[in-house]
């Protein structure tokens, strides 16, 4: 009988990559627990406009993020927004938020402030020494050499319906840093700059910048676009600002064994198939033959592997922990550690459910 993967884990057999001799690894993805229990056993939420800088556009994705989160139910803020808008309710007053609560029927609103959306161009000029290959003497260059820097900073506010009060906050900053673009240019002499033919060639070009300023113009314009950085550095703000309130799914790597007989390659040929179980049958075949003992770690850790995969979390620790200590090797110690995380993260996400 085939055993079902049970939803708390999803699982990847794709790409499958060589990682060393006899050694291949998979992705297996699964769900870990909020990082707070703000909202443990809420249902029901309302998301309020941001305030601050760009708050139009953040509002948006932080609504998005939370519904593909699919962990509460979303009043959308074009709800409460019209409602706030036609009763005119003063969010800072709490009786009215109470009031907003009871009329949308939600546990908990959510606010924010965009307290920084900005970026901002550091560099200068910069003159370098070289050594010439052919002459071996110094020669030096000037360069300009600028990056762009975006920045974004948020504050989250879990306000209670019920209360009206503000029960918690929680901040992330991002920077997202540019690699640095250079321009080399010849610095011009004031003489040379001031000269009747440079200033008739810039006047005809309608161009009356320095060689410098030129090459931070071109340097500038190299640079990613501030708006895609911008949006990249809020992404991984509200990435995190979700993370501390809702559920969130994580890739793991995991080490399956695939050397030492051909029973094991063939075994591993089916797993980057997703036939767990057809690979399991040879495993358990492996182990009836004393024969083979040398590569039952090997298979203990396959088997410890299967277990995460279809959500046996005991099983896969008991396994972990005998490819520990048929081998000695600590790389099984680590798994079963991992395994007794993911056992901890279970029974938080459960009591995060029924509070």
């Amino acid at each position: 009988m085939r055993k079902k993967i049970i939803s708390y884990f999803l699982f990847f057999t794709l790409p499958i990559l060589i990682v060393g001799c006899g050694t291949g690894k998979i992705n297996i993805k699964y769900l870990k627990p909020a990082e707070t229990n703000y909202l443990a056993g809420i249902k029901r939420i309302s998301v309020l406009d941001f305030e601050g800088k760009k708050s139009e556009v953040v509002t948006g994705l932080f609504v998005k993020k939370l519904l593909d989160n699919k962990s509460y139910e979303i009043i959308e803020k074009e709800q409460p927004s019209k409602t706030t808008k036609e009763q005119k309710i003063d969010l800072s007053d709490s009786e009215e938020i109470i009031k907003l609560g009871k009329q949308l029927k939600v546990d908990m609103f959510i606010s924010g402030n965009v307290i920084d959306y900005s970026f901002n161009d550091v560099g200068g000029a910069k003159e370098e020494e070289y050594e010439d290959k052919k002459t071996k003497t110094k020669v030096k260059k000037n360069y300009y050499v600028v990056q762009r820097e975006a920045k974004v900073d948020i504050i989250l506010k879990i306000v209670s319906a019920e209360t009206g009060k503000v029960l918690h906050t929680i901040s992330k900053s991002e920077k997202i840093v540019s690699e640095p673009e250079r321009v080399e240019y010849k610095p011009e002499k004031l003489k040379e700059y001031f000269s009747l033919e440079s200033i008739a060639e810039k006047a005809i070009n309608k161009d009356f910048r320095s060689s410098e300023e030129k090459a931070k113009d071109e340097a500038t314009s190299n640079l990613p676009d501030s708006e895609k950085m911008l949006l990249l550095a809020a992404n991984k703000v509200l990435d995190y600002l979700i993370q501390q309130i809702a559920p969130y799914y994580v890739s793991e790597l995991r080490y399956v064994e695939n050397s030492g007989h051909k029973k094991m390659k063939q075994s591993y040929d089916l797993v980057k198939r997703g036939m767990w179980e057809d690979a399991k049958n040879i495993w358990m075949e492996i182990l009836n033959d004393p024969s083979l003992k040398k590569i039952y770690p090997k298979v203990y850790n396959n088997l410890g592997v299967y277990y995460e995969v279809t959500g046996e979390l005991d099983n896969a620790e008991n396994e972990f922990m005998i490819a520990y200590k048929l081998s000695g090797k600590d790389v099984y110690l680590d798994a079963k550690a991992t395994v007794q995380q993911m056992k901890k993260d279970q029974e938080k996400l459960k009591s995060q459910k029924t509070k």
